[in-house]
């Protein structure tokens, strides 16, 4: 083989949580916790080809702290609101960040509620990222990313509940998230933010990261609504709806689509309950998805042939997608209860209709073609369960 590709990873978490809850009176409640989460990895990598190779063997942990205090006050029957302020502390490298939460919910009637919510949220990265080895020679290497600072960003929420009927119930969202202190690279990738992390061009998850800097930004923005029908009757229905747009900032400037950006993504559920007798019952579940086909970067043919490998335009940066995506899944059950245990039949049918949904485009080196490659299609299951 021309490539040599390896790589083994081991991921644990552990974490603790604890939180006390005090109500002072009918008006105020308080709440205050902690939370600690251990993060360990252990991993192998290796890559080489005839110009060059990469080894990475490494067992390292971190853990993040986390600490709150929350304070719910009821002005009155209509009007409630829920503040508070989260601090977190990461181990490896000593970052803090301090963060405000606020929500806000008016009850205008009966059966119609407004909310309003902001906060300020901060994320570590993969370890991954903070330990992607760089040799500096064939002796010695180091540790760039160790310093790099929590991506933040700042939420915002509005919305709108109204209960249609005593059975169905509605929701209607907006939302805005502006993503700061961004990592990204500095050098001729330009266009790299980490955002963008775990999905790569053909596909795959990122296990190498260059230096990185906390200089990009991001926002998301949308539109989500909700119908819901809970189970009553033996039926039950829920569908969600989202219009949104995700976008990123690199090193260059310049705003550019992030690869998770569908704009649109819908599903319904739904399903039926029949009771023969006590104990007996017979289920009928059907889940449909339609969404937006993924983003991806075309390929730039003439240029690959040239190279003997995929050459993507960076100039059109996910900057096209892929025909949306269609499935539906029917799941039917069948669930006997006795009075010591519980036995459960179940065949659940994903993407019944075998749709070809297409997942990405990859260049074969061999024909010189774009070729396409796509998601799983038909796939039964079936299932037998003892609950006891």
């Amino acid at each position: 083989y021309d490539n040599l590709y390896k790589d083994k990873i081991f991921t644990n978490y552990y974490t603790f949580k604890s939180e006390v809850k005090t109500k002072k009176n009918v008006q105020n409640t308080y709440a205050a916790g902690v939370e600690y989460t251990l993060y360990a990895m252990n991993l192998f990598m290796r890559i080489q080809s005839p110009t060059s190779s990469y080894l990475n063997d490494m067992d390292q942990s971190a853990g993040l702290l986390g600490t709150y205090i929350n304070w719910k006050h009821k002005f009155s029957d209509k009007t409630r609101i829920t503040s508070g302020i989260r601090l977190q502390y990461f181990d490896l490298n000593n970052q803090i960040s301090i963060e405000p939460r606020l929500g806000l919910l008016y009850k205008i009637n009966d059966k119609t509620r407004m909310s309003f919510a902001y906060g300020l949220h901060s994320n570590i990265h993969s370890l991954l990222a903070y330990y992607s080895k760089h040799e500096i020679n064939s002796a010695a290497y180091q540790y760039k990313n160790l310093d790099l600072k929590f991506t933040r960003s700042h939420h915002f929420v509005a919305g709108i509940s109204h209960d249609l009927n005593d059975k169905i119930h509605s929701k209607f969202e907006i939302y805005y998230q502006k993503l700061f202190d961004v990592p990204v690279y500095h050098d001729d990738d330009a266009i790299y933010s980490i955002l963008n992390a775990g999905y790569l061009d053909p596909g795959g998850a990122q296990v190498y990261f260059e230096p990185l800097f906390n200089d990009g930004e991001g926002k998301n923005y949308g539109i989500d609504i909700t119908l819901e029908h809970p189970l009553n009757k033996g039926f039950y229905m829920l569908f969600t709806g989202s219009l949104y747009q995700s976008w990123y900032k690199a090193y260059d400037g310049v705003w550019r689509h992030t690869a998770w950006d569908g704009s649109y993504v819908t599903s319904l559920l739904a399903g039926k309950e029949f009771v023969f007798s006590p104990g007996n019952a017979l289920y009928f579940d059907v889940n449909l998805n339609y969404s937006g086909g993924r983003r991806y970067t075309p390929i730039d043919k003439q240029a690959s042939i040239v190279a003997g490998e995929a050459v993507y335009d960076k100039n059109k940066i996910f900057a096209y997608q892929l025909p949306a995506y269609f499935r539906t899944d029917v799941k039917i059950s069948y669930k006997r209860s006795g009075k010591h245990i519980t036995q459960e039949w179940q065949l659940d049918l994903r993407n019944l209709f075998n749709r070809r949904n297409l997942f990405s485009q990859r260049y074969n080196k061999y024909t010189h073609q774009i070729e396409n490659t796509y998601q799983t299609g038909f796939l039964p299951v079936m299932q037998y369960r003892i609950l006891f």
